[in-house]
C-alpha cells in the first residue's frame, strides 16, 4: 500500500532524542503494532515493526517497499502529533527471507505538541529558589525619580566638586526645560561628549560613535556656542549621562554629570574616569534597590511558556505584590541552576501558602540559560507522555 504525500508543508520544529533506552520505549508505546510509513521520492509506504531485538536492532515487515542495504530510513507515525525514528538497514533477517533487521539511530518528536501542555512536578524534579525583587521600576519619562538615585547623584558632586570649576549634576526628571537642553539631549543619547577646547571649531567633531554629536546638535550654530563659551570663561566641558538598567533589561537614563573648566583642558582620560565613577554608583543603586530572599519554593507545574509556584514565604509574597516582574533561580534534579526572568500572571491565596503563575519572558533571560530550561521542559514532557 501506498500515498501519494500531500504537498510540502512547513519545516517541523522537531526534539531529536539519541539514548537508545527512550528511543525504545518511544517505541514501544507509538510504534509497535501500529501503522507507520517510510518516505521515499515522494511515497509513502506502509511497513510494520514485527518485533524489537536488544540491543537496538527492530524486526521490520517493509511489505511494498524495497530498501537498499545500508540504507538509512525515516519511519514516521502521524497520531496527534509527528513522531519519526531513524533506521539503518543491516541484513535480511536469516530465519524470515521478508522481515529485514534495521539499527535505531534516534527518534525525533514534533515539539509543538508539548509547547501548551503544563506538566506536574513531583518534589524533587524542580524547585525554585534566589528571588531577586526590584524596589522600583524606572519609567523614562518618570516624573518620580527613587530617593536611592537622588542620594547617588549628590554622593557623585562631592567626589567632583573640587576637581573641576563648575558642576551640574541633575536627575533626568520628566522635565520640559530639561530635557529641551544640551543636557539633556546627551542624557537621552546615552553617549557622553565632551569638548575639549571650546574656542577651536575642531573639537566639535565628534570623537567617534560612542560619543554625543555636538556638531549635528548645534548645526549653524558652532561659532555662536564658542562665543558664549568665551562670554561666561569655559575653555573644555563634559557631560555623561547616568544610565540605569532595569530588571526587565530597559535602559533609562536618570540623570547627567555636566563638567566645565576655565582653564584646563579636558581629555578623554578624564571622561573614562567619570564613566568609572558613573558605573559604580550604579552597582550601588541596584544593590540597595533590590530585594534578594534565599529561599526555596515548590514548583507545581511547568511549560515553555512559564510555571506555577506554591510560595509559603511571607516576605516573598508581600514584595510580590504590586509587582510586575522579578528574576529568580530553577535549580533542575542533579543540575545547576539557571536563572529565569518571569513575568507576574496571577497570585491566589490557599490553605498553604499562594500559587503564583508565571510566564517566562524569554527575550531578558541569556540564551544559554533557556536553552536548558526549554531541554529540561521537553525532557519533562516526554517522560510524562510515556
Amino acid at each position: 500500500m501506498f500515498v501519494v504525500n500531500p504537498k510540502k508543508k512547513s519545516k517541523r520544529s522537531l526534539e531529536i532524542i539519541n539514548n537508545i533506552e527512550r528511543c525504545k520505549l518511544i517505541l514501544k508505546k507509538y510504534f509497535l503494532k501500529k501503522n507507520i510509513f517510510v518516505n521515499e521520492r515522494g511515497l509513502s509506504y506502509q511497513v510494520d515493526i514485527i518485533e524489537m531485538q536488544k540491543p537496538d536492532l527492530l524486526l521490520i515487515n517493509f511489505n511494498k517497499f524495497h530498501p537498499e542495504p545500508d540504507g538509512i530510513y525515516s519511519l514516521y507515525q502521524i497520531i496527534s502529533f509527528y513522531i519519526h525514528v531513524s533506521v539503518k538497514v543491516i541484513e535480511r533477517c536469516s530465519t524470515k527471507k521478508k522481515y529485514w533487521i534495521v539499527k535505531i539511530i534516534n527518534v525525533a518528536v514534533a515539539k509543538q505538541k508539548r509547547m501548551e501542555k503544563r506538566i506536574k512536578i513531583s518534589d524533587n524534579e524542580a524547585i525554585a529558589s534566589n528571588f531577586k525583587i526590584s524596589k522600583n521600576i524606572i519609567e523614562e519619562n518618570t516624573k518620580h525619580i527613587p530617593a536611592t538615585v537622588k542620594i547617588a547623584l549628590i554622593k557623585i558632586k562631592e567626589k567632583l566638586i573640587n576637581k573641576v570649576d563648575n558642576i551640574e549634576v541633575q536627575s533626568y526628571e520628566d522635565d520640559e526645560q530639561i530635557k529641551a537642553s544640551l543636557a539633556g539631549h546627551v542624557c537621552r543619547s546615552r553617549k557622553p561628549l565632551i569638548i575639549s577646547n571650546t574656542s577651536d571649531i575642531r573639537s566639535y567633531e565628534r570623537y567617534n560613535e560612542s560619543y554625543f554629536d555636538i556638531n549635528s546638535y548645534l548645526k549653524n550654530n558652532i561659532s555662536n556656542y564658542i562665543t558664549k563659551c568665551k562670554q561666561r570663561g569655559v575653555v573644555s566641558q563634559i557631560c555623561v549621562p547616568v544610565i540605569y538598567v532595569n530588571y526587565d533589561r530597559t535602559v533609562v537614563p536618570i540623570g547627567y554629570i555636566f563638567l566645565e573648566n576655565n582653564k584646563r583642558f579636558f581629555s578623554m582620560r578624564d571622561v573614562r574616569i567619570v564613566w568609572k565613577m558613573v558605573r559604580e554608583i550604579i552597582k550601588q543603586i541596584e544593590k540597595a534597590d533590590t530585594i534578594i530572599l534565599v529561599i526555596k519554593e515548590k514548583v507545581i507545574d511547568i511549560s515553555h511558556k512559564g510555571l506555577l509556584l506554591q510560595i509559603k514565604d511571607k516576605k516573598l509574597i508581600g514584595n510580590l505584590y504590586n509587582k510586575t516582574s522579578f528574576i529568580f533561580n530553577i535549580t533542575f534534579k542533579k543540575q545547576a541552576p539557571l536563572s529565569l526572568f518571569a513575568l507576574i500572571q496571577s497570585i491566589k491565596e490557599i490553605k498553604e501558602g499562594y500559587l503564583v503563575g508565571l510566564e517566562i519572558d524569554e527575550h531578558y533571560v541569556n540564551p544559554n540559560d533557556l536553552k536548558r530550561f526549554y531541554k529540561n521542559v521537553e525532557f519533562l514532557a516526554l517522560k510524562d507522555d510515556l
